[in-house]
């Protein structure tokens, strides 16, 4: 018989946005990330899943996942069709804005003592 104390389980909130669909061009992959995301809330991990519509379709899209993300994601995962060249490539794209994005808040939060001296 055993007499070890089970252990608290780690519970975390995982959000999926699925960006898989048919799309006829880029404004159509915009509005459903901005769809799925309208109610974002904090959470540990989201995944975004990209389909080859909209990776081919979207140029910013790695700067929208960034913007929608940066503030209320611990991580942010980037699952792309496989053989898609265009996947890494918006996978750093989303992992640079992610660190411009979180510099300058950094800075806007941080108020005038973090800027230079008055005149």
């Amino acid at each position: 018989m055993s007499t070890t104390t089970p252990t608290e389980a780690a519970v975390r909130l995982v959000l999926t946005v699925d960006l898989t669909g048919r799309y006829d061009n880029h404004r159509e992959v915009t509005d459903a990330l901005r769809e799925q995301t309208r109610r974002n809330i904090d959470c540990d991990t989201v995944v975004v899943r990209l389909g080859a519509d909209a990776v081919r379709l979207n140029l910013e899209l790695g700067r929208l996942i960034a913007a929608a993300f940066y503030l209320s994601a611990k991580r942010i995962e980037v699952h792309a069709p496989a053989g898609n060249v265009m996947g890494p490539l918006i996978h750093d794209e989303v992992a640079r804005y992610v660190r411009l994005y979180t510099a300058d808040h950094a800075r806007m939060t941080a108020g005038p003592a973090a800027g230079p001296p008055p005149g």
